[in-house]
């Protein structure tokens, strides 16, 4: 999903290979580009290294933790391509790229508000674009940030007043460095984001896109980063930490942005170096995480744990892995639907489900 080749679309879920960059986070995989990059990337991984982010890593193999499946309701099945979701206050958005409005707006029981957004060079448009996780609710009125990233601007959308004047408001914008696959508001002048090097990842901190800090994300440099070390990350700004779930490697990784501490958490084995791409074909091998929501309480990460070519298209029962903010696993909850994404609502104690085939399903999770 980074710099070179990018693709456009539903990344994971359907495997539409196209020139934009930022929607490769989901549906599809990342054939282009794993392709390419193969030839390069077997040259520098002969020997095992396992150990990428931090030392300091969870292995939780063999620990026992508690393990229940959760039954959904069938909330919304009007749908096609749906990349995203997420809940803002009372609302629940779900992202769809490939449609002529890219959110469409729903109550927390699945009842249709309406639908906003549309790809555009105008003041209340977007490019390529996602969210980023962050959202907030202040004296009624709800925000939700997107990351437009051919436009390097995080953008930041007035729910109320879009769906009063049915139509996308944009009421802030921030600038970030160009090609940022994750990116957050910190405050009015300042980013943080992820960005892809030529044989790693750093996260940077900018002002008005103009680089304040930068701290290279792993210890180990890829000829392919992109390859490698795609995943999804989200924030918590109470906790100066950015979690982030990997795609092709079995970890979730932790970061404080204010100290500088990193610390990783693994259910199951590592992967080895060598056994992320696949020789005969040049692309990833397996799938593990696919989606991350972060609250006050839990980190929730959505564990495929497919293999790539069966990866958001042959159902499986899939997991749900609940992390401490200190990498510790409490619980692994199942599904009795063939989710691939994610979005947590703890007000109401909702935990929204989107399964393969672009149905959403509710969840109660008050007792997690």
């Amino acid at each position: 999903m980074h710099s070179h080749e990018v693709a456009d679309g539903l990344l994971h879920r359907n495997k539409i290979k196209e020139s934009v960059w930022i929607e490769t986070m989901r549906r599809n995989s990342f054939k282009t580009t794993a392709t390419l990059a193969f030839i390069v990337f077997c040259v520098g991984c002969t020997e095992v290294r396992d150990i990428y982010y931090s030392d300091d890593i969870k292995i939780t193999d063999g620990v026992e933790v508690p393990h229940r499946t959760l039954n959904g309701k069938l909330l919304i099945s009007e749908l096609l391509g749906v990349s995203y979701m997420e809940v803002v206050g009372n609302y629940l958005l779900a992202f769809t790229p490939k449609l002529n409005n890219l959110f469409h707006i729903y109550d927390a029981n699945g009842k249709y508000i309406t639908e906003i957004g549309i790809k555009g060079n105008g003041p209340n448009d977007f490019v390529n674009c996602k969210p980023t996780g962050q959202s907030c609710v202040n004296k009624g009125v709800c925000n939700i940030w997107i990351n437009d990233v051919s436009s390097a601007e995080l953008k930041r959308i007035d729910l109320n007043e879009s769906i009063r004047m049915g139509r996308c408001i944009i009421d802030k914008r921030l600038p970030v460095i160009p090609m940022s696959a994750n990116s957050f508001y910190m405050n009015d002048s300042v980013a943080m984001q992820e960005v892809l090097t030529e044989n790693n990842y750093k996260w940077v901190s900018s002002s008005n896109g103009r680089i304040l800090t930068e701290d290279p994300c792993y210890k180990i440099k890829m000829s392919s980063p992109y390859s490698c070390y795609s995943n999804i990350s989200r924030i918590d700004e109470c906790e100066n930490l950015i979690v982030s779930a990997m795609h092709y490697i079995n970890q979730i990784n932790f970061y404080n942005y204010k100290t500088g501490k990193r610390f990783s958490a693994c259910v199951g084995s590592i992967t080895a170096s060598q056994n992320i791409l696949d020789k005969e074909t040049g692309l990833s091998k397996w799938v593990y995480y696919a989606d991350l929501q972060v609250t006050d309480k839990n980190i929730y990460a959505l564990y495929l744990n497919q293999n790539y070519k069966d990866a958001y298209e042959k159902k499986k029962k899939v997991e749900l892995h609940v992390f401490g903010k200190d990498g510790t696993l409490h619980e692994i909850l199942s599904f009795d639907q063939y989710i691939i994404g994610i979005s947590v609502d703890m007000s109401h104690g909702i935990l929204y489900g989107l399964s393969y085939d672009d149905c959403i399903y509710a969840y109660d999770i008050r007792n997690i």
